[in-house]
């Protein structure tokens, strides 16, 4: 009899343990702060209303977001807030983090994700207890630089969202995939500080019309600009960056960390 498919939150060695639409954690995704040998069933998410109840959406820095529970990264309590919205205590937001600026702190993929005066930024945000990742969170824009103009990691021309590319200087937008951007979609340095965020990027001058899940030869061949294959024998077909699993549709594909070499998971459109 084959033992039952693990919970969120459960300990894991592997994928298969978990149950279906979760995957297994480990530390080159989830980072040291939550993981140590061991890894843990998760699910890539954009805010933490895309977790079950007493889970948040973990911004690891790692290039993506994972759900995570609130006992593992030290948040007690849990309240209903969205990202950006008002509150006077940790227990009014739904990630268990109200900040300095009385505003509830959350990860996000896109500024509609974010309450009415906020938008979807390079951030500042709590990690497990006192630590803190840059990710791309909801809060008042830093700046008023547009998608596309330059922008300065330290000092004046900071972006009004997204985050600025410390290698382009420029500010991207945040993205779940290449159709949103004017080329691809791909991670950066959240401002500079070392940690991974997804954004718009135009470093390569042309892209393909390949989407996820199709046949291919060649980077240049995909949307995504990324041609890989999952055995060394196997098909090479099209991938692209992504969020979660809603952003796989084609082809049958699902939102998985990937090694992408240098000890780099990042969330891409895989075969399961």
């Amino acid at each position: 009899m084959e033992p039952a498919a693990k919970q969120f939150g459960d300990g894991c060695k592997g994928d298969a343990e978990c149950q279906a639409g979760s995957f297994c954690g480990y530390s080159p995704v989830l980072t040291t702060d939550v993981v140590t040998t061991d890894g843990l069933c998760t699910k890539a998410c954009c805010t933490s209303n895309d977790c079950p109840a007493d889970f948040v959406c973990y911004g690891a820095g790692t290039g993506g977001n994972y759900c995570v529970s609130k006992g593992v990264l030290e948040r007690p309590t849990l309240g209903a807030g969205g990202g950006g919205a008002a509150c006077s205590v940790q227990a009014d937001c739904r990630s268990g983090i109200c900040d300095a600026t009385g505003k509830c702190a959350d990860t996000c993929c896109s500024g509609a994700q974010c309450a009415s005066g906020t938008v979807c930024r390079s951030l500042s945000v709590q990690g497990k207890g006192t630590t803190t990742k840059y990710v791309l969170g909801c809060g008042a824009p830093e700046g008023t630089a547009s998608a596309g103009s330059a922008c300065e990691v330290i000092l004046a021309g900071k972006c009004a969202d997204g985050v600025c590319d410390n290698a382009a200087t420029r500010c991207e937008e945040p993205c779940c995939g290449s159709a949103a951007c004017s080329l691809y979609c791909d991670n950066t340095q959240a401002h500079g500080h070392g940690d991974i965020v997804t954004a718009c990027t135009d470093s390569v001058s042309t892209r393909g019309a390949k989407n996820a899940g199709e046949a291919c030869n060649a980077s240049s061949d995909c949307l995504g600009n990324r041609c890989i294959q999952d055995l060394p024998d196997g098909p090479k077909y099209c991938s692209d960056a992504c969020c979660t699993d809603a952003d796989c549709t084609s082809g049958g594909l699902v939102c998985r960390p990937r090694d992408t070499g240098q000890g780099h998971f990042y969330l891409r459109c895989v075969r399961p």
